[in-house]
């Protein structure tokens, strides 16, 4: 077949795991297999010196008998060809100390006293060698523990792992000429001996086109395979790559055009056999290669499982196993299901190199040790060990009580007493495989205004490859800038989940073979990431999650949304019921071109405002936000108040003023360069200047963003910002205009460019973290020219997301219909902007209502300089305020939420519906139906999900009260509810479900 797979490999080298060495290391890890033990009489061990053969007094020994010496410089020598060893023999009173080398080369003195005598003891154990021929050597010597009383050293048995290659002549040693034994060999492709990574031999290529060599494998059905490859070019021209001829899930390896010219070149992959008891590997250049190129010691060795752990939330069952080549998910299945979606069980690769200074390594992974921590569910951490570098990984699994994911965190210990430089470690990657061919669901983030489509589904087939990219740049657009969670659904009638915890990466989905296809998902990092860690620093790698669900994708993001309430948002959301709070914006002036475009700030009509009868209160209204220019004119930095409108100097005053009212104070922050000299500003200039502070990011044009990649700074804003919101008695922190600063062109933790995005949001965590810490009941309002942060990073420290950054009913009806597959309604801010475009009488429900699916925010215009609302506002305020405080924030809270009816458009009806079936409320749900046009016509059939079939419900119109019924759950969900609206256009209603 033709080399297509430039398709796909080398075209995205996402799909690859690929290295550049310069120096010759060893891949990582070994498959487990079956250990070969040698004991001490056998003609394959060599003992020079005068060694003493014992098979009378060694009961207890290994075949009872053993070789013993005390002459220093007697040695005992072994070669095995293997992956590991292990000396076996006794210690006690009279034993003294031996030196190991392992191919000549000295590793340690290993120390036999014991005040008793032990048997068939692990003197010594190496692990980690690279499957080939390695000798052992002990070497007695003249030492010994002082409370020793001799200098015995005595060898009992030799123990090994030998890795079986199903690639017979994967090292092309076997051959005649320029043929190879057992390959089919392309056009200008030949067995060389000009150059070979190991051995005497390798497959030149010198094509300049496309050519392809082939051999046939045989495999074991159903089993996990580590595919491996050597591959050298002379130049960075052309691909090469090792594939398996399209046979499902096929693993593809190799390097890309425009890299690895000049060196060796190591790269791997997982593959699992499925029903395949036979493959065709071919080794393929393409892509006009210009000189030549070498394969060499292709592997593929069967991966045969370890220990392995069970992880178990309510609908995920999770079973992860120890390869020694990392984690492998064995097993992923609902309970409710019993479906098994990872049948092809895929390992999640350990990072694969490392740098210190100009030389790349791969590290030499193996597997150290297990922990279970039960304390909330069930937490399993991996952790594995590189001598070459000197690196530890730990892999954290953990399953917490209740319904949603499986979590993988992985942290990678710098131990080389050098900095180094990591690339690349994904958080998640796992293949998976379904019983159809599955739709891929995404959704937008919907930023700065909603986007076209919102939500995306795209079903697999095979060469499918769609990447959904996520950034944390204040007002990205398009159509791939995603929340970092997809769905992959099964018919629907159930499925899989995969999200992300990060502002900047990308979860990458790809297809292949026939239906139904195999479905690989990678979540982390982009793939030109690389970041330095200190001498004894801690890489942490993001979180990934990995969830199942019975049902529809609704219900997969009911359990994941809950996962989140329990889990994964701010305590206070959690625990006061009060939350989320109904918020509008402190009256403000008339937008001023000379600083404020979006209105000054003012003291006055602010006084005014909440010293009016009927209170704010009075209306539902529990918090109110000091917005964008309270601070003296281009200051942004300064948060100190512009005393030209705040004549008592200080928003401290409004701020108390707030809470002898009952409200929330909420004040905007931007995280900017003051530009000026107050010492206590966040500035370049002045007595307290930092330059060094800022990036060369600028979103409005004033200040550049502060970077946060500086430790220094996050230390200041820390306890500045604390000091400020207990003087200014604030009890929300809002952000705005890209508080993890995009880019800049400072050098701090970050160096490469790559890595901005991933220290700016450490360091803005970092922040968050403090202030949760230090101030009593915090509150964060996350906002980024609207939801540029709709990220589960920064969604765990917030409040509130702000949704979007325009005011209109229809586009935070698309923005919560979009979102809200994703992120718990209680968090999703909807900002309306109360203005005479809103009508009157039913406009004005259609309106309010289109705000209440989420969270209420009048943002904006709202009282205008004279603190004063219409008196039409205040009417529909004290209606739906109120009304959301008492009987649709319950649910907000706690219930279920189902799209009922297509994405809004502005001319079909659209609608949600939310069902807690736990409440011992009246009010058990509420359907919300909008009509922007009659265009579909005045009646719509509404289908109910999520009931009880055998539960009969009162259905209670708010306005159409003559359309009130009763109808069984079961005739709800299947035959549905006819609804009439009379008029052209902007009708709507709340049904209530009781």
């Amino acid at each position: 077949m033709l080399p297509k797979k430039v398709k796909s490999v080398l075209m995205a080298i996402g799909l690859l795991t690929v290295l550049m060495v310069s120096v010759i290391l060893l891949p990582m890890g070994k498959a487990y297999a079956t250990p070969t033990q040698v004991n001490d009489n056998s003609g394959t061990i060599t003992y020079s010196g005068s060694w003493t053969y014992d098979n009378t007094g060694a009961s207890g020994y290994v075949n009872s008998d053993q070789h013993y010496a005390s002459t220093s410089g007697n040695y005992a020598q072994f070669t095995f060809t293997g992956t590991s060893i292990k000396w076996i023999g006794p210690r006690n009173v009279d034993c003294g100390k031996s030196d190991v080398y392992i191919d000549g080369v000295y590793d340690s003195s290993i120390d036999m006293y014991a005040s008793s005598w032990l048997k068939q003891q692990v003197l010594f154990s190496k692990t980690g060698l690279s499957n080939a021929s390695h000798t052992i050597k002990i070497v007695v010597t003249n030492t010994k523990n002082a409370s020793a009383s001799g200098y015995y050293s005595s060898i009992d048995a030799f123990e090994y792992d030998t890795v079986i290659n199903s690639v017979g002549n994967g090292s092309f040693e076997a051959g005649s000429g320029t043929a190879a034994t057992g390959w089919s060999l392309g056009t200008n492709h030949a067995r060389a001996n000009d150059k070979a990574h190991d051995g005497s031999y390798s497959l030149k290529s010198t094509a300049t086109s496309t050519a392809v060599s082939s051999t046939t494998v045989a495999v074991t059905a159903n089993t996990t395979y580590k595919l491996s490859v050597w591959i050298y070019k002379n130049n960075n021209q052309g691909v090469a790559y090792v594939d398996m001829n399209d046979v499902a899930g096929e693993a593809q390896i190799g390097v890309s055009s425009g890299a690895g010219g000049g060196q060796w070149v190591y790269s791997e992959d997982i593959w699992n056999s499925g029903a395949a008891t036979s493959i065709t590997l071919r080794c393929v250049t393409d892509n006009s290669p210009t000189d030549a190129i070498w394969f060499d010691d292709i592997q593929l060795v069967a991966l045969t499982a370890g220990p392995s752990w069970s992880l178990s939330t309510s609908d995920t069952s999770l079973v992860l196993s120890e390869t020694n080549a990392g984690p492998l998910v064995a097993s992923l299945k609902n309970p409710t299901q019993n479906f098994n979606w990872a049948s092809t069980a895929t390992t999640v690769p350990l990072l694969s190199r490392v740098d210190i200074g100009a030389t790349a390594y791969t590290p030499n992974w193996v597997y150290a040790s297990a922990a279970v921590d039960t304390t909330l569910g069930t937490k399993v951490t991996l952790t594995y060990n590189s001598t070459t570098p000197a690196l530890q990984l730990k892999s954290i699994w953990l399953a917490k009580p209740g319904v949603g994911p499986v979590t993988h965190t992985m942290t990678i210990q710098n131990n080389t007493g050098s900095v180094i430089t990591v690339y690349p470690q994904e958080s998640m990657d796992v293949s998976l495989k379904g019983t159809v061919d599955p739709v891929l669901w995404r959704f937008n983030k919907d930023a700065a205004a909603p986007n076209a489509t919102g939500v995306f589904k795209d079903t697999l087939t095979n060469g499918s490859n769609i990447t959904a990219m996520t950034d944390s740049k204040a007002n990205s657009a398009g159509d791939n800038d995603n929340i970092p969670l997809v769905y992959l659904d099964n018919g629907g009638t159930h499925g899989v989940y995969v999200a992300w915890e990060w502002p900047h990466g990308r979860i990458n989905v790809t297809a292949s073979g026939s239906t139904p296809v195999t479905t690989r998902i990678k979540a982390g990092v982009n793939t030109d990431f690389k970041t330095d860690i200190p001498v004894s620093g801690v890489f942490n790698v993001p979180t990934a999650y990995i969830g199942t669900y019975n049902g529809t994708v609704d219900d997969g993001s009911n359990s994941f949304k809950k996962w989140q309430f329990n889990y994964n948002i701010p305590a206070e959301m959690r625990t006061n019921t009060a939350e989320p709070f109904v918020q509008v914006n402190a009256p403000n002036g008339a937008a001023n071109a000379a600083y404020y475009p979006y209105g000054a700030q003012y003291e006055a009509p602010l006084t005014t405002y909440l010293n009016s009868s009927p209170t704010p209160t009075s209306y539902g209204i529990q918090s109110i936000v000091q917005d964008y220019g309270w601070w003296v004119a281009n200051h942004e930095g300064d948060w100190q108040a512009d005393p030209t409108n705040w004549p008592s100097g200080s928003v401290a005053s409004s701020g108390a003023l707030m809470h002898t009212k009952g409200l929330k104070f909420n004040l905007y922050f931007l995280l900017h360069d003051a530009l000026d000299n107050d010492p206590n500003a966040l500035t370049s200039i002045g007595p307290n200047a930092h330059p060094t502070w800022f990036s060369n990011r600028n979103i409005d044009g004033y200040g550049n963003s502060v970077d946060l990649g500086d430790t220094s700074a996050v230390a200041w804003l820390q306890t500045r910002l604390a000091s400020l919101m207990t003087t200014y008695h604030v009890d929300t922190f809002r952000n705005d205009f890209e508080p993890i600063a995009y880019t800049s062109n400072q050098i701090n933790r970050h160096k490469y460019g790559t890595d901005t995005m991933y220290w700016n949001a450490t360091g803005f965590y970092e922040l968050l973290d403090y202030l949760y810490a230090n101030i009593t009941a915090f509150r964060y309002e996350n906002c980024n020219a609207g939801g540029n942060l709709k990220d589960f990073a920064t969604l765990k420290r917030s409040s509130v997301v702000y949704s979007t950054d325009v005011y209109d009913p229809l586009s935070n009806r698309k923005v919560f219909y979009d979102a809200s597959y994703a992120i718990p309604s209680l968090q999703l801010q909807q900002p309306g902007d109360i203005n005479t475009s809103w009508g009157t009488g039913t406009d004005k429900d259609y309106a309010f209502r289109s705000f209440l699916l989420g969270v209420p925010h009048n943002s904006e215009s709202t009282a205008g300089a004279s603190g004063a609302f219409t008196a039409d506002t205040l009417t529909f305020m004290n209606k739906y305020y109120n009304l959301y405080n008492s009987s649709i924030k319950p649910l907000v809270r706690n219930a279920n939420l189902y799209h009922i009816l297509p994405r809004p458009d502005g001319t079909n009806w659209d609608g949600i519906q939310y069902f807690d079936p736990n409440t011992s409320n009246a009010i058990k749900g509420a359907v919300f139906l909008f009509m922007p046009t009659n265009a579909g016509g005045n009646t719509k059939n509404i289908k109910f999900m999520g009931l009880n079939p055998t539960t009969t419900y009162t259905l209670e119109f708010a306005d159409r009260t003559a359309q009130n019924t009763t109808a069984t759950g079961a005739t709800l969900m299947s035959t549905g509810l006819n609804v009439t609206f009379t008029g052209t256009g902007k009708a709507s209603d709340i049904i209530w479900i009781k």
